[in-house]
């Protein structure tokens, strides 16, 4: 039995009309009724630190990327192994359904809303302290902290694992039914911290650590569908898509595309994607904080991997929807014989490869436009990204 402990921050987020004394009673409450059940099934004890609270500007329902930046912050100040967050607004999912809670594995990071455990018939709202909304959120907490650790949802039942719903009837902590995984996944779960030196080093570790999980990055690029998230994000997609339509008609636009090879098209287009994307990472802020420059948790670097690739691939599909769209306006919406009064054209005899070649340069610059002038805002971005694995 491995005696180091695992280290957990607990955060409390109330709402405008919360009672912050209440809401951190029943942290403590939860944290005292899941201890002792964790400390069974895992065989190492579970410490609990509560945090400064995270105070919220409004009552208004919020996503998941709305507390992800500042639980990461606090993830990493305290080096802990796994933050909790604690609200009683309602949590609304990428979906936009509004659900008990969320957990992200790869952030690791668990978000609880007392705001569904609390409802009751007839329009009415249950106290924090009531034994239906003490019981259900302890064994929502275990459900979502084996999920962090990387168990499976089971049959249903009465574990800990098992599908979670409110039960109104809940009179005491479930217990996990099968504790052995849970031991091997908890005893790999402490916090890995990585030292170092310079700009190439903390590449490395990031290349390194996203080498040791590469199933969890594939899954979270996966869930991500990265190159479908223009679609969820309008002001970049509309930003890389109004100049296309002067562009497209644009005789000096033709003139250099034509005149490109395209060696010297699809290089400058895979700069171009690069440039965008790091620009948007760097700018927009959204790898998840450190604390120092030089001392790196591995989860972390893992999970700003995902950011940078998601990104990535998002610059990519917004690259290729751009290009299908200019290239769909040169086959069927240009006038065939237009290009044949333009004199600075060398040659009015222009085939599919050298529409491709401008479909692509012009797309290209669509791409720098809409990372320049899509006006995207970090918690919007981190919003579409499927960071939260699971939700409940």
């Amino acid at each position: 039995m491995n005696s180091s402990p695992v280290q957990a921050g607990i955060i409390i987020a109330p709402s405008q009309r919360a009672s912050h004394e209440a809401l951190a009673d029943a942290a403590r409450q939860l944290v005292e009724d899941a201890s002792a059940q964790l400390h069974t099934a895992t065989g190492r004890e579970w410490q609990f630190h509560f945090k400064e609270p995270l105070h919220l500007a409004s009552d208004e329902r919020r996503h998941a990327g709305d507390f992800l930046g500042e639980g990461s912050l606090r993830l990493v100040e305290g080096s802990f192994d796994l933050v909790v967050i604690l609200t009683d607004v309602a949590l609304v999912s990428r979906r936009e359904r509004i659900v008990y809670g969320l957990v992200s594995p790869l952030a690791r990071t668990i978000i609880l809303s007392t705001h569904r455990l609390r409802e009751a018939e007839r329009g009415e709202r249950l106290a924090l302290d009531a034994p239906a909304v003490r019981y259900n959120a302890a064994a929502l907490l275990l459900h979502l902290i084996g999920h962090a650790l990387g168990a499976k949802t089971q049959k249903p039942g009465d574990g800990a694992m098992a599908p979670f719903e409110f039960d109104p009837r809940r009179s005491s902590v479930p217990a996990f039914q099968e504790p052995s995984p849970l031991r091997r996944l908890t005893s790999v779960f402490r916090e890995r911290e990585h030292v170092v030196n310079g700009p190439l080093g903390d590449l490395w570790l990031h290349v390194a650590s996203a080498g040791r999980h590469l199933r969890l990055v594939g899954r979270a690029l996966a869930r991500n569908r990265a190159p479908l998230l223009p679609l969820q994000m309008p002001g970049l997609a509309a930003a890389a898509v109004a100049p296309v339509f002067v562009l497209v008609f644009s005789a000096e636009f033709w003139d250099a595309g034509l005149g490109m090879t395209e060696r010297t098209a699809w290089i400058y287009a895979a700069l171009s994607i690069m440039a965008a994307t790091l620009y948007l990472c760097f700018a927009q802020r959204l790898f998840l904080p450190r604390k120092d420059s030089r001392i790196v948790p591995e989860h972390l670097a893992v999970a700003n991997v995902v950011i940078f690739l998601s990104m990535f691939l998002a610059i990519v599909g917004l690259f290729v929807m751009v290009a299908l769209l200019v290239l769909g306006i040169e086959l069927w919406v240009f006038p065939a014989d237009l290009i044949s009064t333009w004199p600075t054209l060398e040659s009015q005899q222009v085939g599919f490869s050298d529409l491709l070649r401008i479909a692509v340069f012009i797309s290209t610059v669509g791409v720098t436009t809409g990372a320049l002038a899509g006006g995207l805002q970090r918690r919007e971005v981190l919003r579409q990204m499927a960071l939260f694995r699971t939700e409940i």
